[in-house]
């Protein structure tokens, strides 16, 4: 079997993860037009096809990953919508979380398909292998796949230019300093992880069955955020970090495990794209690192408090490059976790990664624009919550809307807490609109 990409640490650790829950990411596009399921599966064929993307090999004893390209036939299903097309998108995008993807002689066929219809408009439902692509990959797909549905022009169409990019390795042997400079951090990255809490159902093992919840914030919200975040000095990133933190912090006292740690930690995805020196477009694959904010007490702060004190966490990180520890730490932790039991592997990151939510924080501001109807497509997307955390925020924001797509385990937090989290979400995000706003100088890159 000829191997032709090497599997990159935070690839290798999604792999890991997928042992123990399939570890999926789904999105969501909302398209505008009646349902034509046999044009919008060319639509699938001629994108995966023209991309080379439909068949995945692996091999996990070496790591390596080829994409053997050849005709693609899209799984598709449709679904009806009559009654609450919504309802009907938000029950599959659940089910296909819990649902693994087949492997057969080193092969899996990476992506799953469903459509719900509405009465102007249809949902289209993007079910992948979240080993072979982050949220950027997601979103150009997803793009070329409407414009696919819109014509049958497939020179259009965006033909990947590279499916095996560099890996981690790679990057460390061209800037070794860059590396050993935030790796000093270790020691104290660590002993912060000591000191955080942790949800004491996590080591229900047995039970790592998922739900999600749909969250829309229009407009007005939306261009609020820019403008706070702004006004006061910090980037959106910060203040969604700060909205996770006010909504997940009054369930902390009567989940947590009884100790004295008192500590709150989050984790957020961030693209290391740059220290990897790739071009996004026409690259698929998986470009992330991790970073972790911790509070003692964000329950008692403001909005504005809480996200200055994440934002000097935040710069801190972004300056030094700390995100970069945390491969390190995924090697050591892949190193390891084969000497240990089963049952111990599935134990390990709730124990040694004590976090009370991940956030995955997208702009894709003008991504539809120049296709036809673009403005009135909409993207949202989820991932499974992995061994570490119980609840996971994707937020996707395209033009002036923004969803977050929340996937939570429902050992930690049932049904009910989630509507009350979605509840307070938006009403944190909604007393926004009504703080004043000055325009002042701050930073306006995303950590």
């Amino acid at each position: 079997m000829n191997m032709q990409g090497r599997l990159n640490i935070f690839q290798r650790t999604m792999l890991k993860w997928d042992e123990f829950h399939p570890y999926n990411a789904i999105g969501l596009l909302k398209v505008p037009g009646r349902l034509d399921a046999q044009r919008l599966k060319s639509a699938l064929n001629r994108s995966i096809e023209r991309r080379g993307i439909g068949r995945f090999r692996l091999d996990r004893k070496l790591r390596a990953y080829s994409y053997p390209g050849g005709s693609y036939t899209a799984d598709l299903r449709v679904i009806s919508g009559a009654e609450d097309s919504l309802k009907a998108a938000h029950n599959e995008v659940e089910l296909q979380l819990n649902m693994r993807f087949v492997e057969a002689d080193g092969e899996i066929n990476p992506f799953r398909f469903f459509a719900v219809d509405g009465p102007d408009f249809f949902y289209l439902g993007i079910v992948y292998f979240h080993v072979i692509a982050d949220g950027y990959s997601l979103a150009q797909l997803a793009k070329d796949i409407a414009r696919a549905y819109q014509s049958a022009d497939d020179e259009a169409l965006l033909q990947c230019t590279d499916l095996y990019p560099d890996t981690c390795r790679s990057m460390f042997r061209r800037k070794p300093v860059s590396f050993f400079l935030p790796s000093l951090s270790i020691p104290n990255f660590l002993s912060g992880l000591r000191r955080s809490t942790k949800p004491y159902q996590m080591y229900h093992v047995n039970d790592q069955q998922l739900g999600f919840r749909l969250l829309r914030c229009d407009a007005p919200i939306a261009a609020t955020l820019s403008a706070v975040a702004h006004t006061w000095g910090v980037t959106q990133n910060d203040v969604l970090l700060a909205l996770v933190f006010k909504v997940i912090a009054p369930f902390v006292s009567e989940k947590k495990v009884r100790d004295k740690k008192k500590r709150m930690a989050i984790g957020a995805a961030i693209s290391i794209s740059r220290e990897l020196g790739i071009k996004l477009r026409g690259t698929f694959g998986v470009f992330l690192s991790s970073f972790t904010v911790s509070h003692m007490d964000p329950a008692s702060h403001s909005l504005e408090v809480l996200s200055k004190d994440i934002s000097r966490q935040t710069l801190r990180i972004r300056k030094r490059r700390l995100y970069l520890v945390t491969l390190f730490e995924k090697w050591l932790a892949l190193k390891f976790m084969p000497l240990m039991q089963r049952k111990q592997q599935m134990k390990f990151y709730p124990k040694n990664y004590p976090l009370w939510a991940a956030l995955t924080n997208m702009n894709f501001k003008t991504l539809m624009d120049d296709l036809e109807g673009g403005r009135e497509i909409e993207l949202a997307s989820t991932v499974s919550t992995g061994p570490s955390c119980p609840i996971a925020f994707s937020v996707i924001r395209v033009r002036e809307t923004i969803h977050a797509g929340i996937s939570f385990r429902l050992a930690v937090f049932s049904r009910a807490e989630v509507e009350q989290i979605a509840a307070d979400f938006l009403r944190y995000a909604r007393e926004l609109t009504a703080l004043p706003v000055t325009p002042k100088k701050g930073r306006q890159e995303e950590a």
